[in-house]
């Protein structure tokens, strides 16, 4: 009787072994994919940010990170102040010769809302300061330019096989611009609406609302108009959220750089404020209710402000 070839039956098995394994090595590193959620941060000035990037909190490795749709957009960066320090478009999204963004609260908001969701933020920044609403809609305007950054980002990580992306969201911080007293709420409601439907068709979720702060040479009316504009959209509109309202407070609290910027500190108390409650209604899908101390009384989602 012929002895099996056991050289050959030895080595078919190692073969058979190696192949399995490169197999599941294979399942392995398509499954383990790292979920995140993108955020783009619109608006004007004080989401651009004018604090002092050496005292906002650092944002721990694999928290949080920022797309470069203008200067890079072939990597992700971790997430650091200044955030979109250089992620200008001439004549868009373009803080050149306006301000210089030194600081901003996008990295509180960041590290807040982590803690609340246990999920990495890719954020991207699409902001220009002392822009009013009608140039975000106006044709070619800034959402133009928004929506190209978001973009870009989207099809950056759906190409990248180690990435999932799980939400999409926008924050947005703006007002101070449109606070004449000639506008009702009713105009500012009506074109943040607009802006708003065309970020959905882009996949935008949700828009997370900061509520504006004081202009202290601004007539108090016009403040007004668009502080009632943002809580009643948030209040009525399933696709608004308020997160944050104490940016009135900055003042009071030493806060203030100028009549309307707010200094570092203000940054980190505000984006800590609109992190946590972005991340909570994240995690819980309960909006949340918060201390409003413009109205002197508690934010309590689908109720009217007295």
């Amino acid at each position: 009787m012929k002895r099996p070839e056991w050289k050959k039956i030895g080595s078919c098995v190692v073969t058979a072994v190696f192949v399995v394994l490169l197999v599941a090595v294979g399942v392995l590193q398509k499954t383990a994919r790292t979920e995140v959620d993108v955020i783009l941060f619109a608006g004007q000035s004080n989401m651009s940010g004018v604090g002092d990037a050496s005292l906002a909190p650092a944002v721990p490795e694999g928290v949080g990170y920022e797309f470069r749709a203008i200067t890079d957009p072939t990597r992700l960066y971790p997430l650091a102040e200044p955030f979109g320090e250089n992620e200008n478009n001439s004549g868009m999204c373009d803080d050149r010769g306006l301000l210089e963004r030194t600081g901003s609260l996008v990295s509180a908001f960041v590290n807040s809302y982590y803690a609340q969701t246990r999920t990495p933020v890719v954020a991207v920044s699409a902001s220009r300061g002392s822009s009013k609403m009608h140039t975000w809609l106006k044709e070619n305007g800034l959402f133009l330019d928004a929506g190209q950054r978001l973009d870009a980002c989207l099809k950056y990580l759906n190409a990248d096989p180690s990435y999932k992306i799980r939400h999409i969201y926008m924050v947005w911080l703006q007002g101070e611009s449109d606070t004449s007293a000639k506008k009702t709420p009713e105009d500012y409601e009506e074109k943040l609406t607009e802006l708003f439907d065309n970020f959905k068709i882009l996949g935008v979720e949700k828009c997370f609302v900061i509520r504006i702060g004081l202009d202290l040479e601004r007539d108090s009316e016009g403040i007004d108009h668009v502080i009632e504009a943002q809580t009643e959209l948030c209040r009525t509109s399933e696709d608004f959220v308020l997160v944050s309202t104490q940016a009135v407070t900055l003042n009071d609290r030493g806060m203030m750089q100028d009549r309307v910027h707010y200094t570092q500190e203000g940054y980190n108390f505000i984006g800590e404020e609109a992190g946590t409650n972005a991340g909570s209604y994240v995690e819980t899908g309960v909006e949340p209710f918060m201390e409003d101390p413009y109205y002197g009384n508690t934010y309590v989602p689908g109720e009217e402000s007295e």
